[in-house]
């Protein structure tokens, strides 16, 4: 199973408040009515 073979199966939720669902590293929340909330979230490894 890939990256988004998982994700599709554990994170797409998809909900009246959730715009745009997780994705590859972000998320489009509505946290109230004419409100949008961008989240993202990333890692940098090094070696």
């Amino acid at each position: 199973m890939g990256e988004f073979d998982l994700i599709a199966r554990y994170f797409t939720r998809p909900t009246k408040r959730a715009l745009l669902g997780v994705g590859d590293d972000c998320a489009l929340l509505q946290p109230a009515e004419g409100m949008q909330l961008a989240v993202s979230s990333d890692m940098l490894v090094e070696g």
